[in-house]
């Protein structure tokens, strides 16, 4: 095959990486993740296989070594020695099911930034790829837009219609576009806004070409906007800041001075806005979430505050050895550092975000999981790259622009990531532009045909097996991991539909098939069965078969992953729930043992000292029982659900003023219950002739159950006792709108308050 053809189907591979960012395999676990890494890894895959054949049969399409190739390799090479370090290899190796990372993946993206510039050889080429590039950005940032249309009722048409095509629409107050995350868009939007910038800036094309280019760059701007990622505006704005600042200084044109006027003025606008207490509190500033987010940059906000919590748990553990200090604990595996310094602060009661697989900042992440290995070279990366753009940049003012432009993208990138982290859409846009930017300063070198004398028959070959290969590597990385899990999502499926055996026996094909994945999805069908007790158990021994089983899978996870602690405590959770009705069952002492091997890893995990109380509650032990709740109020007292337990526990023993007292203490905390805890506590409420509190049960227990007449009827006695009248007869008047038959009953009782209903 001559390598011209080569060639041409090397660059159309290259160009279907374009479309990458676009796709979401919304049947799926990760919809908006998983499908981007597999089907960008069969492309890079098939891309090796036919770059192989080109390099055999002309060697003049081999890569070159420079500065920046260096660089790349010197990360890759400290992210391969990070894995084979690692605490737990596999995990640093194929990444998790969410987040779709690793050295695997990251493998392909080394392969995609060493390829491209040797097969893109041409301007010509490279203009038609990025501007592939930042077409996908605009329609990413067009569907994120249409994510905010309405949610309307079925049947309904027009712009309601419309709305139900795009997934995570209905109206949402930040958008995320195909990429899945606000903050993750933004940052891929960044990089598309910035690179439209440079290709405008640059001058080429006609003028219909740059006025397209502004329009992008304009709709790029408003989509970050839109996410209200902090990170991400002051990213964006410090590097619209550096880019205007710099070319107003250069070349003193009209429109860099105005374009610096409106950045310093909409900064000086936010400015106020944020420090001024007049204007932040003003109705302009709290009409809407979009501006109170927008205008809060306080650290003492919950989101705030986890970062910080998040980074200095990771230090701390970054801190633990020479070992963990030089090489880190293995890229994937930020969560087992975090599960060690957790800080119970994160914890707020259940829903709480507790689980932190990467840092939410790059810089961190790399250190704690690569060590001073691994953020040395990262550093380095873009070190190289300024080093680069700054020698392009001395070329001419064309190319002094078009440098200038994608050196402040590079500057809000950076800011950016000091708050996220990258994924498959993220990396894909930033080694592009690394691999243009090495294409711009070194270019491709000779372009006349090296062959080779036996390049007939060893480029055949050599293809025959790469491809073998590459197909190997499609179907056990791509096709299988798809197939499992497709079969994973339609367990969860099926148990929506209440249809429990054919729910069991899709989570059992999709974790039989062995794959990419399993880790999650393991914890997904324990999760599965956990979440629904109450519905499944009835079933008997069929629920118990499928318990078991998911115990016998989480076990596996547990020895595979001997330093963290989420597979002990599904497996503490899945014996307590096996135990619960049997004191002297076995299944109670086997939930113990694992909730104490998992507070040994996280001695500070609130969730596991409540792991530990329900199996002795199951035991019947209610003393240590009650100490253990006791013990998770004290990691943090905030935590009204801890008191809560141990309220439930009191009143259990019969101990009904120390159960008041603590329940008090949940309801002062804020706590927000279900109805059966509100039900539970009723009577003893009515004992106590608390009628202020029954009257917040009740109202709660309203809001749960709206159509219940009795939950009414209840509330309007509440009120009346605690000597509300007005609300009572307005209680009691809705409770005969729902059950007219109330009505008689209704009356008597206004009666009694000296009113008529």
């Amino acid at each position: 095959m001559q390598s011209q053809t080569l060639a041409r189907i090397a660059r159309v591979l290259v160009y279907a990486t374009a479309v990458v960012p676009l796709i979401i395999f919304a049947q799926y676990i990760s919809p908006f993740h998983f499908g981007k890494a597999i089907i960008f890894r069969s492309i890079i895959e098939l891309l090796v296989v036919v770059y192989g054949m080109l390099v055999i049969v002309d060697r003049s399409y081999a890569p070159r070594m420079h500065g920046l190739t260096v660089a790349m390799l010197t990360f890759t090479a400290a992210f391969g020695i990070a894995t084979a370090t690692s605490i737990v290899p596999w995990a640093s190796f194929w990444g998790s099911l969410e987040r779709m990372g690793g050295f695997f993946s990251f493998l392909h993206f080394t392969a995609f930034a060493l390829i491209v510039p040797s097969v893109l050889r041409e301007r010509a080429h490279w203009i038609f790829f990025l501007n592939l590039l930042v077409a996908g950005g605009v329609l990413s940032a067009l569907y994120g837009f249409g994510q905010k249309l309405p949610v309307c009722t079925p049947g309904s048409s027009g712009i309601c219609a419309l709305s139900s095509w795009f997934i995570g629409g209905g109206g949402r107050e930040r958008i995320f576009g195909t990429i899945g995350n606000a903050a993750l868009f933004a940052g891929y939007q960044i990089s598309v806004v910035f690179l439209a910038l440079a290709l405008w800036v640059r001058g080429q094309g006609s003028t219909w070409e740059r006025r397209l280019y502004q329009a992008m760059i304009g709709l790029g701007l408003l989509a970050v906007t839109m996410t209200v990622v902090r990170g991400s505006l002051l990213g964006v704005g410090l590097g619209a800041l550096l880019f205007t600042a710099g070319m107003w200084w250069k070349f003193r044109e009209t429109w860099s001075r105005n374009a610096l006027v409106g950045v310093l003025g909409i900064a000086a606008i936010l400015g106020l806005l944020i420090s001024v207490p007049a204007l932040k509190d003003s109705s302009i500033a709290q009409g809407s979430r979009f501006m109170r987010r927008l205008t809060d940059t306080s650290f003492d906000s919950y989101t705030a505050k986890t970062r910080f919590w998040a980074w200095d748990a990771g230090l701390r553990g970054w801190q633990e050895s020479p070992k963990t200090m030089l090489l880190g604990w293995g890229p994937e595996n930020f969560n087992i550092p975090f599960a060690q310094h957790f800080n119970p602060q994160f914890f707020r009661g259940y829903g709480s975000e507790t689980f932190f697989d990467r840092a939410h900042n790059m810089f961190v992440e790399v250190l704690v999981t690569m060590g001073l290995l691994g953020l040395g070279s990262y550093v380095a990366l873009f070190a190289t790259l300024f080093w680069a753009l700054y020698r392009i940049s001395q070329r001419d003012d064309a190319s002094w622009r078009m440098a200038w432009a994608l050196g402040s993208g590079t500057v809000a990138y950076m800011i950016h990531n000091a708050f996220i982290f990258d994924t498959t859409a993220n990396w894909l846009l930033f080694f592009a532009i690394f691999s243009f930017i090495a294409w711009e300063r070194f270019g491709q070198g000779a372009t006349a045909p090296q062959r080779l004398i036996a390049a007939r028959w060893v480029a055949p070959a050599i293809g025959v097996a790469l491809s073998i290969i590459a197909c190997i590597f499609i179907w056990t990385t791509a096709v299988i991991p798809a197939r499992a899990n497709r079969a994973i999502t339609w367990g969860i499926v099926y148990g929506w539909n209440n249809d429990f055996p054919r729910a069991v026996s899709s989570f059992k094909e999709g974790i039989e098939k062995n794959t990419i994945g399993l880790y999650e999805y393991r914890h997904r069908f324990a999760q599965f069965l956990l979440d629904d007790v109450s519905r499944f158990a009835p079933l008997g021994v069929q629920f118990t078969d499928a318990m078991q089983y998911a115990i016998a899978e989480v076990e596996k996870n547990k020895i595979k992953n001997p330093h963290d602690y989420l597979p002990l405590l599904y497996l503490s959770r899945l014996y307590v729930t096996l135990g619960k009705d049997d004191p002297t069952s076995a299944w109670n002492d086997k939930a113990l043992e694992n909730a104490t091997a998992a507070l040994k890893l996280s001695e500070t995990f609130v969730r596991t000292y409540y792991e530990i109380g329900q199996a002795y509650l199951n035991k019947n032990d209610y003393e240590t029982g009650v100490a253990w709740f006791k013990k998770a109020a004290k990691l943090n007292p905030e935590v009204a659900v801890s008191y809560w337990y141990v309220g439930a526990v009191e009143l259990e023993r019969n101990n009904k003023a120390v159960a008041m007292d603590y329940f008090e203490e949940a309801f002062d905390r804020g706590y927000v219950g279900t109805e059966v805890d509100y039900n539970r506590v009723v009577p003893l409420y009515n004992e106590f002739n608390n009628y202020t509190r029954l009257v917040q049960i009740f109202e709660e227990l309203v809001k749960i159950q709206p159509a219940d007449a009795q939950y009414r009827v209840s509330l309007s006695a509440a009120y009346a006792s605690a000597g509300r009248i007005d609300d009572a007869l307005q209680a009691a008047r809705e409770a005969v709108k729902i059950n007219p038959e109330l009505i008689d009953e209704a009356r008597m009782f206004a009666r009694s308050l000296g009113r008529e209903l």
